[in-house]
C-alpha cells in the first residue's frame, strides 16, 4: 500500500508558486520603478521644444509691432512736413509729394494724403511677413484761442 500524500504538500507546493510568482512581480515592479532615472531629463526636453516653439510662432508677431510704430513715426514724420509746405513755414514743393518722400524714405507707402488749409492728414502702410500695417497721423499749426 502507498503512503497517502498529506493536503499540507500541496498547499506548500501552490504557496511557494504564488510567492514566486508574488516576488517575480515585485521584481518587475522595481525594475520598472528604479529604470525611470531620466524621466525628468525627457520632460525637460519637451518642455524645452515647446518653449522654443511658442517663441517661433510669436516672433513674427514682434516684428510687426516693429514695424507698426516704425510706420506710425514715419506718418507722424510725412503729417508735419506736409503741414509745414502747406502753412508756408517751410518752402520745398507740394506737400503731399514731400510727405511721399518722407514715407518712402522710412521704407512706407503714402495711402492717402489730404491738405484742409494748414492741416494735412496722412495714412500710410507697409507689408512685413505678409501682413499690411496701417498708420495714420494728422498734424498742422497750434490752435490759438
Amino acid at each position: 500500500m502507498r503512503p497517502r500524500r498529506s493536503s499540507g504538500c500541496v498547499v506548500r507546493r501552490l504557496r511557494a508558486r504564488w510567492l514566486d510568482e508574488g516576488e517575480r512581480h515585485h521584481r518587475l515592479a522595481s525594475h520598472v520603478v528604479a529604470d525611470d532615472a531620466g524621466a525628468a531629463s525627457v520632460l525637460g526636453v519637451g518642455v524645452i521644444g515647446l518653449l522654443v516653439g511658442a517663441m517661433c510662432a510669436l516672433a513674427p508677431l514682434g516684428g510687426v509691432l516693429a514695424v507698426h510704430q516704425r510706420v506710425q513715426g514715419a506718418a507722424d514724420s510725412a503729417a508735419l512736413a506736409a503741414a509745414d509746405i502747406a502753412s508756408g513755414r517751410v518752402a520745398g514743393g507740394v506737400a503731399c509729394e514731400v510727405a511721399a518722400a518722407v514715407a518712402r524714405e522710412a521704407g512706407s507707402e503714402v495711402d492717402h494724403c489730404a491738405l484742409d488749409g494748414a492741416i494735412a492728414e496722412v495714412r500710410l502702410s507697409a507689408e512685413v511677413f505678409g501682413f499690411t500695417v496701417h498708420a495714420a497721423a494728422r498734424a498742422g499749426p497750434p490752435q490759438v484761442a
